[in-house]
């Protein structure tokens, strides 16, 4: 019914976390090639949230095939990867009406993993109702994944009832079960106590969710305030590897401060010899260059929003950033791309500031003006940068290397004056996700 071309590549998705294909009734996936040296990774299986993960060599030219009970997911950790993935079902008429058939006759039978796809299909469908009746049926099996969404749908209401007793005790019979996300959720709910025993029940429920490779809960115990420099370094980074957003950005985000209060100049590290004592002192700055563009670079393809302003930020302001040229339409691609999709007031406020700064540099530039009025004229319209956005066509000059001082200066000083607040390092409503 559906073929779907995947890539995981340096600067992009590296994971796709353990999941269930809701959509198939079998799923094919065809290895197309995984390239460089020393590659580490590729696709999974796991039995259970939280269960050792068993790796399949999946070679170029191989195949799997497994059905929708099958619990999968994929890690790159080294290398790059392709693959071709086919979603079947079981008859012509299912493929055209986009239905799931199967799942309703497994789901009344007693099979948990089916019941489970199919209350997250009725949800995605705005059916809470439904959806929660079937959580309950799959979770009284024992199906964690059923479970940590029921407490999430207790806990909120949806479909149903407030209860946060229930809630809680589903919740627990998830953890128990390997889902680090509801050991997380437990958590969250008792740091705050001031209680003491409460408080340090929540700890623990913190750590169990770490033990149980919580990316969120990784990033959560690294910014605790006894958690010793080296732990809370592994921590976040442990999180960046199993591809966290928000882990990406705040590791991205140390290597970009490190390099920024480097003193060594970039064009002093380009001119480094390739051997000798000079070229060993400069390599780390090198290093710390390329490792926040990576790790920034994952945050913002996942959407990140504070990964797309720093990026947007360092390569449209920041007169020492290495391979201005080819790094400017990045960072214009990103801003305009916050100005479109930001849900965030205080980061798409930064961005307006920014985008006000940009556009009052001089040079005009008719060919790239005409590729920017499609974009441009989707952007919503607002009294106070009306006139910003009518001089877009003045606008990429600024990118040019005998502007980048003018638009750094003129950028501090609104810094400076308080006219623009920088934004926090952490968007609060989207930290930690509900639903599994």
């Amino acid at each position: 019914c559906t073929l779907l071309l995947r890539r995981y590549l340096s600067a992009e998705r590296r994971t796709h976390p353990p999941h269930f294909d809701a959509h198939a009734f079998a799923t094919c996936v065809f290895g197309l090639m995984n390239s460089g040296e020393a590659f580490r990774g590729g696709l999974y299986v796991q039995e259970a949230p939280g269960a050792r993960r068993h790796f399949l060599p999946l070679r170029e030219g191989d195949a799997v095939l497994h059905e929708y009970r099958l619990r999968h997911g994929v890690i790159v950790d080294r290398g790059e990867r392709y693959s071709l993935i086919a979603w079947l079902k079981d008859s012509v008429d299912s493929c055209i009406g986009g239905t799931t058939p199967w799942y309703q006759d497994a789901a009344a039978r007693g099979d948990g993993d089916a019941a489970y796809n199919l209350a997250n299909l009725l949800k995605h469908a705005g059916k809470d109702v439904e959806a929660r009746s079937w959580y309950l049926a799959a979770a009284t099996v024992g199906q964690p994944d059923a479970a940590h969404n029921l407490g999430v749908m207790f806990s909120q209401g949806k479909g149903g009832a407030v209860d946060h007793k229930a809630a809680q005790d589903w919740w627990r019979a998830a953890a128990a079960a390997g889902k680090g996300a509801s050991a997380r959720e437990l958590a969250l709910r008792s740091l705050d106590s001031s209680d003491p025993a409460v408080h340090a029940d929540g700890f623990s429920w913190l750590l169990r969710a770490v033990a149980l490779k919580d990316p969120p809960s990784m990033l959560l115990l690294s910014e605790w305030p006894s958690t010793i420099s080296r732990h809370r370094r592994a921590l976040r980074n442990n999180a960046a590897r199993e591809g966290y957003p928000q882990a990406q950005y705040a590791v991205g985000q140390a290597c970009l401060e490190a390099w920024l209060s480097s003193r060594c100049d970039w064009d002093e590290i380009l001119s480094c010899n390739c051997s000798g004592r000079r070229a060993t002192s400069c390599y780390p700055h090198q290093s710390l260059w390329r490792q926040s563009q990576r790790w920034l670079q994952r945050a913002a393809a996942a959407g990140d929003e504070l990964a797309m302003w720093r990026l947007s930020v360092v390569h449209l302001v920041d007169v020492r950033t290495p391979e201005k040229e080819r790094q400017q339409g990045m960072g214009w691609a990103l801003l305009l791309r916050l100005l479109q999709v930001s849900k965030v007031q205080s980061t798409l406020k930064q961005a307006q500031e920014l985008f006000v700064v940009l556009c009052n540099c001089p040079g005009p530039d008719a060919d790239r003006q005409r590729g920017l009025l499609p974009v441009l004229s989707v952007m919503p319209e607002d009294a106070s940068l009306g006139s910003s956005f009518r001089c877009a066509g003045r606008l990429p000059s600024a990118f040019v290397g005998r502007h980048r001082e003018e638009v750094r200066k003129r950028w501090e000083s609104r810094v400076h004056e308080g006219e623009v607040q920088v934004p926090a390092h952490f968007q609060p409503e989207a930290r930690f996700p509900a639903f599994s």
